[in-house]
Parts: structure tokens; sequence; C-alpha cells
């Protein structure tokens, strides 16, 4: 009876630790998104600032948020997720389905102070950003077109993955190629490696729990 009621009790400490692991991460990750956007305003420009890193994050954030309310809301594709990760459920909380709600918002926002405030005349999106949404945003019409809902749905995923391992490239290299950072806010990328460590900490901790 013992050993039940440590397990129980472990189960229900590990779950309240996921769960404050989440909401930190959420607050991490969700206040990276002001100071970019603060500074625009407080400058009035939006020089300096990559708008293929927009681009990324606005489409990155819109296939995450997708991905978030289908795998939250629909039963069926929550089904198939258990059929294929040995009878676990997907690992959606609320606080990921506010996040990327609100993350998508602000950086449409941020993304909409480029038609607002002055920018170069060479500040724009390049071919090969433009590129990328043209051809995964075929890709993902297809897959849902052709494919399962689930596999539909992951696609997003993964297309959300690609998005966030590129999106800082092309800021990197305009940084590099005009010797200074003015316009960009270094308080974003600290914000969101906080968020990505918490974020990490929760799956670990998630996946030690479930033994997935």
């Amino acid at each position: 009876m013992e050993t039940v009621d440590t397990v129980a009790a472990t189960g229900g400490f590990g779950e309240s630790l996921s769960s404050f692991i989440g909401w930190a991460y959420f607050v991490a990750w969700s206040v990276s998104f002001y100071p970019q956007l603060i500074l625009n305003y407080r400058r009035k420009s939006v020089s300096g600032l990559s708008i293929d890193f927009l681009v990324y994050n606005v489409y990155g954030f819109a296939c995450y948020a997708a991905s978030n309310t289908a795998f939250y809301f629909s039963a069926s594709i929550d089904e198939e997720y258990a059929k294929r990760h040995s009878g676990h459920g997907n690992l959606v909380r609320p606080n990921d389905l506010f996040f990327s709600y609100h993350a998508l918002l602000l950086s449409v926002l941020t993304f909409g102070q480029t038609f607002l405030y002055p920018r170069a005349r060479n500040q724009r999106a390049s071919p090969l950003a433009l590129s990328f949404f043209l051809s995964t945003s075929l890709g993902l019409l297809c897959a849902f077109l052709f494919s399962s809902a689930y596999s539909a749905v992951y696609c997003l995923s993964l297309v959300k993955l690609a998005c966030s391992l590129i999106k800082y490239v092309p800021q990197a290299w305009s940084n590099y190629t005009r010797r200074s950072t003015a316009g960009w806010s270094i308080h974003n990328i600290m914000l969101d490696f906080t968020g990505g460590v918490l974020s990490f900490a929760q799956l670990l901790l998630d996946a030690l729990r479930t033994g997935g």
C-alpha cells in the first residue's frame, strides 16, 4: 500500500513540476516577443531587422498554432498518435496552445510594423525565403489533400521545426554584413534560449514520467 501511495505521490509531484516548467517557458517565450516590438515602436523604424526572420517567424508559428489546435482538440488525431506511440497520448498542454496563439499574434504585429515604419529599399523578403514558403505551402496542401489528417498535422510540425532552425540565420547574416546589431533586440535571443531550455526540460521530465 505504501508503494502505491509513494508512486501516486511521485506522480503528482512530477505532474505539478511539469506544469510549473510548462508555464515558466510559456512566460519566457511569450515575453521574448515584446522587446523587438517595443524597440521598433520607440525607434519608429524597422531598419536592421531581417524581413526573412519575420517571414519564417509568422509562418512557423502559424503552423505551430494549427498543429497544436489539431492535437489538443481532435480526438481522432490523438487516438492515431497513441497508436503510433505505444498508447501514450500527445503532450500538447493548455500552455502550449495559449503560447502558440500568443506567439502568432505578436509575430504578425511585429511583421505589420514593417509596413508602418520606414525601412531600407533592400530590406525585403529574399527569393530564398519566398521559395521556402511557397514550396512548403504546396507540400502541406498536398499532405492535407492526399494523406491522413495525422500525417498532415505532423507535416505542420515539421515545417515549424524547419522555421525554428533557420529563422535566425538571415538576421545573423544581416548583422554580420552590416557589422552592427542596431535594430535587433538581444533580449529576444536570451528569452528565447531560456524558453527552449525549459521546454526541453519539460519534454524530458514528461518522457521519464510516462516511460515514453
